[in-house]
């Protein structure tokens, strides 16, 4: 009889699963969760973002200030790996492997003196080399989307701290 023993899940249920799931490439995903407006000088939220993903050493492929565009380099999001084992007799034997989810993201900076607004005009997402089209949008708004935004906020005044 084989039994799983997990040693970290959370793999496909972040990006696939059977709660409230939807396409990456709707645009009600972008407007609902990946835009935030803030009452912060347009050059300060773009500021944020590249300081927030230098915190996370994650490189940016483009980067342009002018239109407010940023393109970040596919970047490890989470590294996970997976057991299975049962017994035959006296001994418990193994197999499992490893996997890894990756993502990358492009984002504008829009706005003037006064306000911006951030949004993530497209995610992408992978686990090992297969291609997310789905995601399972509140779950990985907890765990990615929620705390990158709040890590731009937290950039606004880097010297404050």
């Amino acid at each position: 009889m084989k039994k799983l023993f997990p040693v970290l899940t959370v793999v496909f249920a972040l990006l696939t699963g059977c709660a409230k799931t939807m396409q990456l490439d709707d645009p009600n995903l972008y407007d609902q969760y990946l835009t935030k407006s803030y009452n912060q000088p347009v050059g300060t939220c773009f500021n944020a973002v590249k300081g927030a993903f230098a915190e996370k050493k994650v490189a940016l492929t483009k980067e342009d200030a002018e239109n407010g565009r940023i393109v970040t380099e596919r970047h490890d999001a989470l590294v996970y790996a997976t057991y299975t084992g049962y017994r035959t007799g006296n001994v418990t034997n193994y197999s499992g492997g490893m996997g890894k989810i990756t993502h990358r993201y492009y984002i504008d900076v829009k706005g003037d003196e006064k306000t911006c607004t951030i949004k993530v005009t497209k995610y992408k997402a992978w686990n090992n080399e297969n291609e997310a089209t789905y995601v399972k949008v509140d779950d990985i708004y907890n765990y990615y989307w929620g705390p990158l935004f709040k890590s731009f906020e937290n950039h606004f005044n880097p010297d404050e701290e």
